[in-house]
C-alpha cells in the first residue's frame, strides 16, 4: 500500500511543526508540504499532490472557503480536514461551506488525529 500523502496548512508554526513531527514517523504517512498561509496553497497542491490537506479552520474565512472550494472544483479528488482550535458552530460551519471531508480539534490526541486522517484517506483500521 502507498502512503497516505498529507499537506500541513497551519499558521502556527509551533503546532504546524509538532504535526509535522508526530505525523511523518508513522510508516503509511508522507508528508509532502507545509505552509502557514492560503496564498501558497494552490502552488503547493499541484506541485505536490496531497490527498489530504489538513488544514487550521481560522483560515476558512471567506476568501478562504472560496479558494477550497475552486480547488474542490479543479480537483474533486482533493480532500481537506479541517483542523480547529474551538469545537464552536461556526468554525464547523466553516469547515462544511469550504468542503472539508472531516473536522478534528486540535485538542484531540495524536491517535484521533491518525483515525481520522486514516478514514478520510478510506484506509481499513480494523
Amino acid at each position: 500500500m502507498d502512503a497516505i500523502s498529507l499537506l500541513l496548512v497551519d499558521p502556527q508554526r509551533c503546532i504546524r511543526q509538532a504535526v509535522y513531527y508526530k505525523l511523518a514517523q508513522e510508516p503509511d504517512l508522507l508528508i509532502v508540504g507545509e505552509t502557514d498561509s492560503l496564498a501558497q496553497l494552490p502552488k503547493l497542491m499541484k506541485n505536490t499532490t496531497p490527498q489530504i490537506t489538513l488544514i487550521d479552520v481560522t483560515l476558512l474565512d471567506q476568501p478562504g472557503q472560496m479558494l477550497c472550494r475552486k480547488i474542490l472544483t479543479a480537483d474533486p479528488h482533493t480532500v481537506f480536514i479541517a483542523f480547529s482550535p474551538f469545537d464552536w458552530d461556526v468554525y464547523l460551519a466553516a469547515a462544511w461551506q469550504a468542503g472539508a471531508s472531516a473536522f478534528i480539534v486540535k485538542t484531540c490526541t495524536i491517535p484521533e488525529l491518525l483515525q481520522t486522517v486514516r478514514m478520510v484517506a478510506g484506509v481499513d483500521q480494523a
